[in-house]
């Protein structure tokens, strides 16, 4: 187990329009030097709720995935290049709204933890 753990967006910001922007590669090379194992998860809908240029919160859907925990081991055999790879494209599974009209596929990354 790591005794911390750090939840980072792996594009760096979000978007204005919601839609997902290209994932940075400096967030695995922390995990991947750290020997951190990775938990994505996709948080839909988000930017009808919260947008970015906007403090006021508005009722509506926000779905949260959870998705499979890549292993410590998995990190340290992968290179950065192949996890944001991997990211992307398990955050992208789970975007249901439509980018940039009425969703958002935002990305979230937990590094360590137990």
């Amino acid at each position: 187990t790591h005794p911390v753990s750090l939840a980072v967006r792996p594009e760096g910001t979000r978007s204005l329009d919601g839609r997902l922007q290209a994932f940075r590669r400096v967030t695995m090379k922390v995990a991947h030097r750290l020997g951190f194992p990775v938990r994505p998860f996709t948080i839909d809908g988000s930017v009808r709720v919260n947008h970015r240029d906007k403090w006021a919160l508005h009722p509506g859907p926000v779905t949260v995935t959870l998705h499979p925990v890549i292993a410590a081991d998995e990190v340290a055999r992968a290179t950065p290049e192949q996890l944001v790879g991997r990211l992307s494209d398990v955050i992208k599974s789970a975007i249901r709204s439509e980018p940039g009209v009425d969703g958002n596929g935002d990305a979230q990354v937990a590094l360590g933890g137990s």
